[in-house]
């Protein structure tokens, strides 16, 4: 009887202790800088833009260690899916020119595309500001992997450009691949590798890409530049946003190294300047 008493104890331990390594380590609660982290991670490379950008903006609006990694990482996500908006709603803006007989369709999309890249630039240009403020040293951290996308150009741009309409399933995809094709294209800028995908893969094939802060910067001065225009008298008219955005792109370019890049930036806000005034 003694014997079998240890025998079932010596069971229990087994079994306890082939429990607690079967259930490896506690995952991060819910909500936690950890969990976040993850999953914008997750989300991210199943190319849910929106909940990615939820994620990460409840880090940059903390002050946890992984807040600094995710400010650059949001800047990049944001311009792009502004960028992609933008581009919408030029084709749709030109496919209301192309269709006499109804363009009201087109013109409304237009309209709904602008004032969502509207929403987004002006997320963007407040996240910026923050991120300039929190900057640390003279190097910027990308840390994520590379998104799934394409650069190609969806055969359903060139329809609504024509005038041609989609149908509402199509439409919706054209949506989806214009975005994504923006976020792809923004990053791959951000890692010297404009329109290469593949370069931009391999550039973060290690987890991580390093780029000057002044550099890094630089390109977010281009894109506050690039959503200006969407206030001119010929979109939104809305000329005191448009105003703000060339400043705070001007401000921003200041800081940059001299090059070529940033001496026809510069030529752009002070001619946008002028027709503001």
């Amino acid at each position: 009887m003694k014997l079998r008493a240890i025998s079932v104890t010596t069971l229990i331990l087994f079994f306890a202790l082939l429990s607690a390594c079967s259930s490896g380590p506690t995952p991060p609660e819910k909500g936690s800088p950890a969990w976040l982290w993850a999953a914008a991670k997750e989300t991210f490379a199943q190319g849910d833009w929106v909940k990615s950008t939820e994620h990460l903006g409840a880090l940059t609006n903390g002050s946890s260690e992984f807040a600094d990694k995710a400010r650059p990482w949001e800047l990049l996500l944001l311009a792009g899916m502004a960028d992609g908006y933008i581009q919408l709603a030029d084709a749709y803006e030109l496919g209301g020119r192309a269709n006499k007989s109804n363009p009201s369709q087109f013109r409304k999309a237009s309209s709904e595309y602008r004032n969502q890249a509207n929403r987004i630039a002006l997320a963007y240009t407040e996240k910026f500001g923050k991120f300039q403020k929190a900057a640390k040293g003279d190097t910027v951290v990308l840390e994520f992997a590379f998104p799934k996308g394409s650069v190609g150009i969806p055969m359903g741009l060139g329809k609504i450009q024509q005038g041609i309409a989609l149908p509402p399933p199509e439409a919706t995809e054209l949506q989806t691949r214009m975005v994504s094709r923006a976020v792809v294209m923004e990053i791959c800028e951000s890692l010297d590798a404009v329109n290469d995908p593949a370069k931009g893969a391999e550039a973060l094939k290690g987890g991580s890409f390093s780029q000057p802060l002044a550099k890094f910067t630089l390109h977010m001065a281009t894109d506050l530049y690039s959503f200006s225009q969407i206030y001119s008298s010929t979109k939104l008219d809305i000329p005191d946003k448009m105003k703000f955005l060339v400043t705070a792109s001007g401000t921003a370019a200041a800081a940059a190294p001299e090059g070529k890049e940033k001496k026809e930036l510069l030529e752009k806000i002070e001619a946008a300047k002028k027709k503001l005034k």
